[in-house]
């Protein structure tokens, strides 16, 4: 029987297609017969397969076997046909458990405009996440440490041998046990991260070390040029937003409209003649209106609102 018809009737077999011709020709085949004893007694070589079955690569060697072995023994009729499901209902079944096995599940959480919320991970570790943010990790985070995330995120590290890692688009975080803060937003030029406490090392999306930060430091790293500055801060002021309470402290009205976009879901552009102005005050439950208005009452700012953007420009 040539190679390719074993190959058709073999896939036949493998998805339950097989004829009452194609059971005969299978088992009147000695060196078919001769491959399915050996399947039989060494049933562990199928156990790493990870990938689907290979019938070109099956009959090469029914092939080999065919031309090496001068005299092949028989066995019974149920043997040969147990043997057949061995090679192709076992392989089967084998491959999608294994495959089941190396797709990790991933969980996914996200919140919306103005909403903060606070996660226990499975270590041990909190993690805060930021309006209109995302995170994922997978099932088996104890094993493997990995965050993926999109927005703003706090997170709180538990230490143990395991490392702690953020991916956050262009930038990876590592630590053991720390506290800090990325902000990896798709519309901002830029990924932050500010240290809190501890150590983190700061690396590229390429694994490229860039950076170790230190208690109170902030990295903010352009996306399009690929370069990066590391500035002093009040840390703890600048994660504040983690409590619901956002506060700016003789902070530019261009800063301040970027996270009020973030803050209410909306646009917000400064026209350049009030851009230079600068404010300090905080925010906690305030809505878009009354912080908008406390805006205007601190200086001579007026702000348009039309749909989901806000203009803020010169009061005439």
């Amino acid at each position: 029987m040539a190679q390719n018809k074993y190959n058709e009737i073999f896939k036949r077999f493998y998805t339950g297609l097989q004829s009452k011709r194609d059971e005969k020709e299978l088992l009147k085949s000695e060196p078919v017969n001769s491959m399915m004893e050996e399947q039989w007694e060494h049933p562990e070589e199928i156990k790493g397969q990870v990938t689907a079955p290979d019938f070109d690569a099956i009959f090469s060697r029914i092939e080999q076997k065919a031309y090496q072995e001068t005299k092949v023994r028989r066995f019974p009729v149920y043997r040969l046909v147990a043997g057949i499901a061995l090679l192709a209902g076992l392989t089967a079944a084998l491959y999608f458990f294994f495959q089941k096995d190396t797709v990790v599940k991933q969980l996914q959480f996200a919140t919306a405009s103005g909403e903060i919320k606070s996660f226990s991970l499975p270590d041990g570790s909190t993690l805060w996440l930021g309006e209109n943010s995302q995170f994922s990790y997978p099932a088996n985070f104890n094993e493997n440490r990995v965050i993926d995330m999109e927005g703003l995120a706090f997170f709180k590290v538990i230490k143990n041998n395991s490392p702690f890692k953020v991916n956050a688009g262009m930038l990876t975080v590592e630590v053991t046990g720390t506290s800090f803060s990325v902000s990896n937003y798709k519309t901002d030029a830029t990924v932050e991260a500010t240290l809190v406490e501890g150590t983190i090392n700061i690396t590229d999306n390429k694994g490229q070390f860039i950076k170790q930060l230190k208690p109170n430091e902030k990295i903010t790293f352009n996306k399009a040029s690929g370069t990066f500055e590391v500035k002093n801060v009040n840390a703890k002021e600048v994660t504040l937003w983690k409590e619901s309470k956002l506060t700016f402290n003789n902070t530019s009205l261009t800063d301040i409209a970027g996270e009020l976009s973030k803050r209410y879901g909306i646009k917000v552009n400064v026209d350049a003649t009030v851009a230079a102005y600068n404010f300090t005050f905080s925010l906690t439950d305030e809505t878009l209106d009354e912080t908008l208005s406390l805006i205007r009452s601190m200086a001579p700012v007026t702000a348009r609102q039309s749909n989901d953007t806000v203009v803020f420009s010169l009061q005439k």
